[in-house]
């Protein structure tokens, strides 16, 4: 699991993270990690409540550095071994999980879960 992590990296340091992981996954290791849209770390996304919560984090001193998107993130998992099984928004998780199809947190469409595989 890598939540909320690629955010706060330069893509040198995803790229490295990624072969790191290579280095020692087993085949069928699954790999579940998140993405925003690009626009969040300018700043120039459409919707207010991912440039607030850019500025959020830019304030506390841990700003935003890079954000992929998911095909991006896609040909970076492939280039080290890795196929993507699931793809998912905010909206899409909170139809799927949300006890009752009502869910607890803003579900604003700027934000994706990737899971992926090990490939042999």
């Amino acid at each position: 699991m890598w939540i909320g992590v690629s955010v706060y990296l330069t893509r040198t340091a995803i790229d490295r993270t990624l072969a790191d992981l290579t280095s020692m996954r087993a085949r069928g290791s699954l790999l579940v990690t998140d993405h925003g849209d690009p626009e969040t770390v300018t700043g120039t996304h459409p919707l207010i409540g991912a440039r607030r919560t850019a500025r959020l984090v830019r304030r506390r001193g841990e700003p935003w550095r890079t954000a992929l998107s998911r095909t991006e993130l896609t040909h970076a998992l492939n280039a080290v071994g890795f196929s993507v099984r699931d793809h998912a928004r905010v909206p899409e998780l909170a139809k799927r999980y949300a006890p009752n199809g009502r869910p607890w947190c803003f579900t604003d469409d700027w934000l994706g879960v990737l899971n992926a595989e090990s490939l042999p």
